[in-house]
């Protein structure tokens, strides 16, 4: 008998999209289930930035663990200094930078993204 694991991931897509008689846009989520083995996960982010705000803690935090782990290199943004050093340190691999930033912040923003290009 022939037995194959079957990893699941999971890409959620948010598009807006407008309603008959109505005049603004509501956004809605489409989840599509890929299977993909680990190497072919690994695969795809390897050599890779990934950018990822509230990283500091939470659910942005997991969020940059999943991604080193499949081989990305992480950078963390948050208003928050000493948890994105502490979120940098827990992760696995190298290349990953911290940020303080505000994304509310189109200054923060852009002085982020090029502190990401120039580590690129």
């Amino acid at each position: 008998m022939y037995n194959k694991t079957v990893h699941l991931k999971t890409i959620i897509v948010q598009r807006p999209t407008l309603h008959p008689g109505v005049q603004r846009a509501h956004h809605y989520t489409t989840t599509i289930l890929i299977h993909l083995s680990q190497s072919d996960r690994k695969a795809m982010l390897s050599g890779r930035v990934a950018f990822v705000s509230g990283g500091a803690s939470g659910i942005g935090r997991a969020v940059s663990r999943v991604l080193a782990r499949e081989g990305a290199r992480v950078a963390v943004a948050d208003l928050d200094e000493a948890g994105c050093k502490k979120t940098i340190e827990d992760l696995p691999g190298e290349g990953h930078l911290p940020l303080v930033a505000n994304v509310a912040s189109l200054a923060d923003v852009n002085k982020a993204a090029d502190a990401v290009i120039v580590c690129i």
